[in-house]
């Protein structure tokens, strides 16, 4: 079961890596954090820690505008391509392919995200610093910032996928529910926001802000984890076959 899962991921990953798509991705995640929140900027602190909160932040911010175009593009190239009666013809469950699709989806996302990451670590070489930034220090941000928060909105477009099978509104919904919970308690918010990035930055770490971050963090888990098992449950391949093809 497992084997089968992870060859569908495997593909779907490959797949998006080739295609139109990752061009948009990369000047998303990549080329709009070194411009927009770049440490390079003026007042900005020069530190390993500001550099890789500034560069995580920034993928965040950009995986919130372009991940409705990833996940719309993975389902309509299955809506109009024979790949799901080819991959139903083995013995794969709609669980199975569901889950594969969506791991593929994700690990794209942090591949992308974890280029953003490589490249601004040589960002002190464009001042003529012959230096780069910690890369255990990015790590271990992208570890706790990017990755939980990129799995929450990443879920989000597909359930929402899932459920209206519809590439308009998985284009248009999931950037509008993003914007909205910038509206809500920090707490519940996908990104850090700004207050408490600056304390992390500084390592001012109260108790105030280890509670938050912890409850945040878990908050955004435990979303993911709802959102997951829904899109399992809700997922039908007849949505995505064409004419009166047959799944077994």
């Amino acid at each position: 079961m497992l084997k089968q899962i992870m060859i569908i991921a495997k593909t779907e990953t490959k797949m998006l890596l080739r295609s139109w798509v990752t061009i948009f991705t990369a000047f998303m995640l990549i080329v709009i954090p070194l411009i927009f929140e770049s440490p390079l900027e003026a007042g900005r602190i020069w530190t390993h820690n500001s550099a890789a909160y500034a560069c995580n932040q920034g993928v965040v911010v950009t995986t919130m505008m372009s991940i409705s175009v990833v996940v719309a593009s993975v389902y309509y190239k299955d809506k109009i391509s024979d790949m799901p009666i080819i991959i139903f013809s083995n013995p794969i469950t709609p669980k199975m392919y569901c889950l594969g699709k969506f791991l593929g989806v994700y690990i794209y996302m942090l591949l992308i995200a974890l280029s953003s990451n490589f490249v601004a670590l040589f960002q002190p070489l464009l001042l003529g610093r012959l230096m780069i930034y910690s890369p255990l220090e990015f790590l271990k941000v992208f570890i706790l910032y990017t990755v939980p928060s990129s799995l929450v909105m990443t879920l989000i477009a597909y359930f929402i996928e899932v459920i209206f099978n519809k590439t308009v509104v998985t284009l248009m919904l999931p950037t509008s529910i993003f914007f909205l919970v910038e509206k809500l308690n920090p707490i519940f918010q996908f990104r850090i926001n700004e207050f408490q990035l600056s304390n992390l930055i500084k390592r001012n770490f109260t108790p105030e802000l280890i509670k938050f971050i912890t409850i945040n963090r878990l908050y955004v888990l435990g979303l993911s984890l709802i959102l997951l098992v829904s899109s399992l449950l809700i997922f039908s391949p007849k949505k995505i076959l064409r004419g009166d093809k047959i799944v077994n």
